[in-house]
């Protein structure tokens, strides 16, 4: 990620993700959600590089489980951004509707 700039647009999403490494589950909160990717606010943020599975809920309804790989940790925010490195394409589309969702409703609003 860095200086690249996205592939994926991203909107807020503020919710509770299950996170999984190594057997050890923990639930962290979201910040921002896009079809690449997400924004997790943890405490405890994993080492870039970390594999990880998430287990995230729509708002809509119903979930979807995908593996991560940390790509950047900021220790200062206690955030930690993950790339979806297997996600299947209905979930991929699922989160893109939601983006464009969020994002006309951000533009209605401003």
């Amino acid at each position: 990620m860095g200086n690249k700039q996205r592939q994926f647009e991203r909107a807020p999403f503020h919710g509770s993700i299950a996170v999984c490494r190594s057997r050890n589950p923990r639930v962290v909160q979201s910040a921002n959600i896009g079809a690449g990717g997400v924004l997790l606010t943890t405490d405890e943020p994993l080492p870039p590089r970390s594999l990880l599975t998430l287990r995230i809920n729509m708002p809509e309804g119903g979930g979807f489980t995908v593996l991560g790989r940390v790509v950047r940790t900021a220790e200062a925010q206690r955030t930690m951004a993950v790339e979806f490195v297997d996600i299947l394409p209905r979930e991929r589309a699922r989160l893109d509707a939601y983006v464009n969702v969020c994002g006309a409703q951000t533009r209605a609003a401003g």
